[in-house]
């Protein structure tokens, strides 16, 4: 037999007491479930975190998209795809013609773009009282198609004490 000196016969004679082997032995299975299992199994946990992260942004641009597909759906008929500039001159002739304004000058620009649309720009100049030039305004705003006014300044008429003559640079959305 091996002898064993007086530090391993006092370790042995303490592991024989059943309450300290079970501590022993409830030590050793702790240490070899964190070492073994939770050390492997963190990395994965990780993983799965970012995947789930991941996924969850994912499904936030998806809901998003839907969205914005619903909207895009809400004003599609409003948006006219064969329109050139002189279709929209006449059309916002037809509303000027029926308020009780003057046509100073109507002119069409250059087309420019506004986001993935494209847009007529026009600039339009009218006279007549504020509240006339006010349903103007009214009728921009609600009408079957979708206008921007860019620029929009109103000055008083010398001539006139309740005229004021108005000058809009207006963007039409086609499309």
């Amino acid at each position: 037999m091996a002898n064993y000196g007086p530090m391993q016969k006092a370790a042995a004679e303490q592991l024989r007491d059943p309450f300290r082997f079970r501590i022993f032995v409830a030590m050793i299975a702790l240490a070899i479930a964190y070492f073994g299992v939770y050390q492997q199994l963190s990395g994965k946990i990780d993983g799965t975190k970012r995947q789930l992260n991941k996924e969850t942004e994912r499904e936030t641009l998806a809901n998003e998209v839907d969205m914005l597909r619903a909207q895009k759906e809400f004003f599609e008929d409003r948006l006219k795809k064969d329109s050139d500039a002189n279709e929209w001159i006449q059309y916002v002739l037809g509303g000027v013609r029926s308020l009780p304004l003057e046509l100073i000058n109507l002119d069409s620009e250059e087309e420019r773009t506004a986001g993935s649309y494209k847009c007529v720009a026009m600039r339009l100049s009218v006279s007549g009282e504020m509240k006339d030039l006010g349903q103007l305004l009214l009728w921009l705003e609600t009408n079957d198609r979708i206008f921007r006014i860019d620029v929009l300044a109103i000055e008083p008429l010398r001539q006139h004490e309740t005229h004021r003559q108005m000058t809009i640079t207006l963007l039409g959305l086609k499309g």
